[in-house]
């Protein structure tokens, strides 16, 4: 089965972000980026895919499609943050191989950093909240300067 809906974002500068839908079986979605994917855009919501998840309970993984993603930065890796965990919450298993290599990098970093203790569970849903907070913090204190240091190193451009 394959089926397509987009869901865009309201463009700002450079190239509309948007996401689409297809089922290449049953069982996975695939979701299609396009267009500028930056915090200067309105991005898509996330609630987009969770309602496509939960129209087709049959899914059990999930693959990318970013042939058209024009750019990205930390606005993209925040949508695929909380939609990797939402989904995995479902049963639901990611093949991140579609993903751009630094995305794919920082997401596996970000995996690894982690959880502050003492963050107020057993209080109920706002710990999880606060849990889910001190985990993206983490994230970008560590991870994100690693990353830029080690990308500003691989870089064949001097420095201005």
């Amino acid at each position: 089965m394959n089926t397509s809906q987009s869901f865009p974002g309201t463009d700002r500068v450079g190239h509309q972000a948007a996401l689409s839908f297809s089922r290449p079986s049953g069982d996975i979605l695939c979701i299609h980026f396009t267009g500028d994917w930056k915090l200067a855009n309105d991005l898509p919501s996330g609630n987009a895919v969770q309602r496509e998840i939960e129209s087709a309970p049959t899914i059990r993984k999930m693959s990318f499609d970013t042939e058209n993603l024009k750019s990205w930065d930390s606005g993209f890796l925040t949508f695929l943050m909380t939609t990797l965990e939402e989904s995995a919450g479902r049963g639901i298993v990611a093949d991140e191989e579609g993903l751009p290599r630094g995305v794919q990098r920082l997401l596996h970093l970000a995996a690894v950093v982690p959880e502050r203790t003492g963050t107020g569970k057993g209080c109920g849903h706002n710990a999880e909240r606060v849990a889910v907070t001190d985990r993206y913090a983490g994230f970008y204190r560590g991870s994100i300067g690693r990353f830029w240091q080690d990308a500003y190193r691989e870089s064949p451009f001097p420095a201005f």
